[in-house]
Order: structure tokens, then C-alpha cells, then sequence
């Protein structure tokens, strides 16, 4: 098999590529460290919502959160894009201007630098790394000084994330971590009717009510039939909408959620460390071609609700310490296409 990782260009983007046989993914550093696609060359699948050529000079520039593995920091929505924790008071751009919140953070747009690439007996790598310090334009936003390093891995079986989180200052920092991970539905993009074979499986053991702001009011709603299949055998994509913020079944060091082709036989697996324990899920629309299974390691908002931080999933770091998590999706194919 074939391990290797080299510099290269997506369109007009610097990119680092990993093969690990047949599958590859790309990885772009000046665009949020955003790894933007992942393939099986040989099937032609495409497993991430990845742009073209047109959409890298329109929708890409307008809305890179709907393509590939965006970083939320912190994730989806803060109430009015102001919230309070500690001795601080943090002011984020107000770019969901119609609810007047901020959306999906300041890390999904920064340009991260490349730690070190390359290829071992098992896998290939690229390490991307962010450091926000008093030099950094997002620190008058942030005002830590922490360094944010993720490391993707990509082997015969899938991709891995290895993400570690520093807080290099003096003082205790907010984390608020999650990924708008963009799956592309059906894996092959040319055959869009395939949707309707595809079923998607996310066991949650409860759903948080959002306002007509998409804000959480605290309260928590029961599954309906519907949410407890889509938890059990799995339910189709389409066309409901989706958009909903789940509590995830944690405890095993990991929770997944499933993607299957049944037509091809087809499943893409996304493991989550417990770290992240919740889910948003959200579904374009109902419209075919995009799912965003996002965990997070918080809920939306959670600086401004009234409940702890066991509740809120809000995190803690003190100074110099270190937090680690690992996600990954795995590819299973148990027939050639």
C-alpha cells in the first residue's frame, strides 16, 4: 500500500495531499486548517462535501463551513455574539445578522501553519497548528494565549483527528470546541437520485429545545418515533429538515454515528471521543448533497445558559494545561461498485 504525503495545490489553494492507497484526503492550511476532502480514488467516492472549481471562487469564499472539516471556536451559536466568563467579556462579529448572533467562531476562517507532514508503516500525516497570542489580530477577540494543534491521519481503514489544546498563559481560558464536518450524500456526487438509498443512524438520548433564534431556552424535549428509529436502524436523509441539537449516547470512551449506502453496501463511520457529547445535526434544507453531523463539546450558546458546566458541557483550562481528543471516520466497503 501506498503511504505518502507531499505539498501540492487545490485550484488556486496550497494544499498538503495524503494517500494511503486508494484513499486520499487534502488539506488546506490558509483556509481554516480546513481538511477539505476525503476520497477513494478508486471508487470515486467522495465522502467530504468538497467545492469545485466555481463554488472555490463564490460559494467557498461565502460559506467555507458547508465544505469538508471546518474548526468552531467556539461551536455554532453565541446569544448576540457577546457572552461573559470569568474576568473577561468576549465580542464576536455578529454574522447571522437575522438573529442577531455570532456563528461558528474565529478559528473556521484563520490561517493555520504547517507543523511537519509526512508517512510512517502505517499511515500518512499533516499536522496543522494555530497559535492565538497578543501578536495575533483573533487575541483583541480571544484574549489567551493557547496554541490549537490537530494532526490527521489517513491509513487503509480512514481518517483519524488527533486535536490538542494548550493554554500557554497565565490565567485560566474557555474551550469550546467542534467541527461542521460537511458529508457528502450520496459519496458519489454525480448520481444525486442515490440519496434515496442512503440511511443515516445518530443514537441520541435526548434533544435540547432551541427558541426561533436556533438558541437553547434549557428545557429538553423527549425523542420522537422518528428520532428513536433514526437512533436504532437509521432513517433517511431527506427530505425532512434537520436541524436539532441532540445529547449523545457517551460512556465507552466514544459514541458514532453512521452513514449507509445500502445500495453499494457502503458505511462511513464517524467515531467521537466522548469529549465531544453533543450533536448538531443539521441536513441543508432537507436539500440531497450535504450532512452535517456536528459534535461538539459543548451546547450552542452554553457561556450564557444558566446551568454548570457538567450540564453545559463548558470546559476549564487552567494554565499550561493540556486537553487531547481523537475522532475518526472509518470506511467500510464490503462490495466492490
Amino acid at each position: 500500500m501506498t503511504l505518502k504525503a507531499y505539498e501540492s495545490m487545490f485550484f488556486n489553494e496550497p494544499a498538503i495531499i495524503l494517500q494511503a492507497g486508494h484513499l486520499e484526503a487534502i488539506y488546506l492550511p490558509a483556509r481554516g486548517g480546513n481538511l477539505i476532502a476525503l476520497r477513494d480514488l478508486r471508487r470515486g467516492y467522495r465522502f467530504l462535501r468538497e467545492p469545485d472549481r466555481r463554488q472555490m471562487d463564490g460559494e467557498f469564499q461565502q460559506n467555507p463551513n458547508v465544505f469538508g472539516i471546518p474548526v468552531l471556536f467556539p461551536p455554532n451559536r453565541i446569544d448576540q455574539g457577546r457572552f461573559t466568563w470569568g474576568d473577561h467579556t468576549y465580542t464576536f462579529a455578529l454574522n447571522e445578522k437575522q438573529w442577531n448572533n455570532s456563528l461558528h467562531g474565529i478559528l473556521n476562517t484563520a490561517t493555520w501553519e504547517i507543523k511537519g507532514y509526512g508517512s510512517n508503516d502505517e499511515d500518512s500525516y499533516v499536522t496543522g497548528q494555530i497559535l492565538i497570542d497578543a501578536e495575533h489580530p483573533l487575541y483583541q477577540v480571544f484574549p489567551h494565549k493557547f496554541a490549537m494543534e490537530i494532526t490527521y491521519r489517513l491509513s487503509e481503514a480512514g481518517l483519524t483527528q488527533e486535536i490538542i489544546v494548550e493554554n500557554l498563559g497565565g490565567d485560566a481560558m474557555p474551550l469550546m470546541l467542534g467541527f461542521h464536518t460537511s458529508i457528502q450524500i450520496p459519496f458519489l456526487p454525480y448520481r444525486q437520485k442515490d440519496h434515496e438509498y442512503y440511511r443515516i443512524k445518530i443514537p441520541a438520548t435526548k434533544r435540547y429545545q432551541l427558541n426561533d433564534r436556533m438558541l437553547p431556552t434549557g428545557e429538553t424535549e423527549e425523542l420522537s418515533p422518528f428520532e428513536i428509529e433514526m437512533g436504532q436502524h437509521g432513517v433517511k436523509p431527506y427530505p425532512l429538515k434537520l436541524d436539532s441539537l441532540y445529547q449523545a449516547h457517551t460512556g465507552d470512551g466514544f459514541h458514532e454515528m453512521c452513514v449507509l449506502d445500502d445500495r453499494h453496501h457502503v458505511t462511513l463511520r464517524y467515531q467521537v471521543d466522548d469529549a465531544f457529547p453533543f450533536w448538531m445535526v443539521w441536513n441543508h434544507f432537507g436539500k440531497p448533497g450535504l450532512f452535517c453531523p456536528e459534535p461538539q463539546t459543548c451546547l450552542v450558546n452554553a457561556p450564557n445558559l444558566d446551568m454548570p458546566p457538567t450540564e453545559s458541557g463548558m470546559i476549564t483550562m487552567d494554565s499550561r494545561q493540556v486537553w487531547k481528543a481523537t475522532n475518526r471516520i472509518l470506511i467500510e466497503l464490503t462490495s466492490l461498485t
